[in-house]
């Protein structure tokens, strides 16, 4: 089976697509967490030289959720923050700028995560997770809407849902993201998320941001 990363959008499969958002903003190096399963993913891409950017990998062993991928990548990330970019999904946005805001507001403002979202209808608030923003600032090389994060409710009903702003595949980290999803319960069985370690960062009175797409983006 082809994994969905290398499903085709146009003449490329989505993570190439997502590479090149990830060399557009200036990031050099890259760590694919990978299963054991997608060995096509690193044959296509190699070491990276053919994108200009250099590509590591490491495996996740079992599927345990993507906290559990992030931790797999705690040793190569050490002591610099970082990003995350979902591999199966692409983000419409010229010249990934949609990113690039991602990451300005992370070292305008120092919180411990920024998160990229989305608007979404009412009969989709129940498929993601959903940000509670608690005050609006006004980016103004950007016109866009910044907010601060109070919590994210994972895949509420529309009646629970805090907002209508979903969280949307990208995300700059600070390192300690790693400290809080190693202090999150483990329960046999149950996938970690990401959310749970940003919710442990937020009950530690960490700051979280949240930068909203435009309207002519989309994920």
């Amino acid at each position: 089976a082809i994994p969905k990363e290398m499903l085709p959008v146009g003449r490329k499969p989505v993570l190439e697509h997502v590479i090149e958002e990830l060399r557009n903003c200036n990031i050099e190096q890259v760590l694919m967490v990978i299963s054991p399963r997608k060995d096509m993913i690193k044959t296509y891409f190699g070491d990276g030289q053919r994108w200009g950017i250099k590509i590591d990998y490491v495996v996740q062993p079992v599927m345990a959720g993507l906290g559990d991928a992030i931790l797999q990548g705690q040793s190569w990330v050490g002591s610099d923050s970082f990003v995350v970019a979902f591999g199966d999904c692409l983000i419409e946005s010229a010249k990934a700028m949609a990113l690039q805001r991602v990451i300005d507001t992370y070292h305008s403002y120092g919180p411990s995560a920024v998160c990229l979202t989305e608007e979404v209808d009412d009969e989709s608030v129940s498929k993601y997770g959903i940000i509670d923003p608690v005050a609006l600032r006004s980016q103004n090389d950007f016109k866009l809407l910044i907010h601060e994060v109070k919590r994210i409710v994972e895949k509420p009903t529309i009646v629970d849902a805090p907002s209508r702003l979903a969280v949307s595949a990208r995300w700059a980290l600070h390192p300690e993201i790693f400290q809080a999803l190693g202090d999150c319960p483990k329960s046999s069985g149950k996938e970690l998320g990401l959310t749970e370690g940003i919710q442990t960062l937020l009950r530690s009175s960490k700051r979280v941001m949240a930068v909203q797409l435009s309207k002519d983006e989309r994920r």
